[in-house]
């Protein structure tokens, strides 16, 4: 009889052992596939801020654009070529609207937007302005980064 007591706690060991173990190998694998999850959390939030940048950017840029439309619509009463080139002429290299972060300017046939994105980073963007059916395009033609 005693020697079967013993026997049942030895077993008893055995199991709480191989319990601990098993339990153990379980937690390190679900730490191990937590990283992974907490990675890909990392890169999502990293593209959801990089999203909200550059759709801050996009405003800005179309805010500029609305601007450089009001502009032109006052100072051009009738769209026509002619008369488009004639006013690029006459403010080429001239600032149509200019404040500390945002700015429009003529250079020859195009239009230089520059508008500040982060902390002393500006973004220019350099466009040709053409005339298609009565209204005013844009067609892009680089975008340049610099310190300002």
């Amino acid at each position: 009889m005693h020697s079967d007591i013993k026997f049942t706690h030895t077993k008893k060991g055995y199991i709480s052992v191989y319990t601990l173990v098993i339990s153990s190998i379980i937690f390190l694998i679900s730490i191990y596939m937590l990283s992974f999850r907490y990675e890909e959390y990392l890169y999502s939030l990293n593209s959801f801020k990089a999203l909200k940048k550059e759709s801050s950017i996009l405003d800005k840029k179309e805010d500029l654009k609305t601007k450089l439309d009001k502009i032109l619509k006052e100072e051009i009463k009738h769209i026509s070529e002619e008369e488009l080139k004639n006013f690029l002429k006459e403010n080429n290299g001239k600032s149509l609207l200019e404040n500390k972060d945002e700015n429009i300017l003529i250079s020859g046939e195009n239009i230089i937007f520059r508008y500040k994105i982060r902390n002393n980073v500006f973004r220019e963007d350099k466009s040709c302005i053409k005339i298609y059916n009565n209204k005013f395009i844009l067609i892009r033609q680089n975008n340049t980064y610099y310190n300002g």
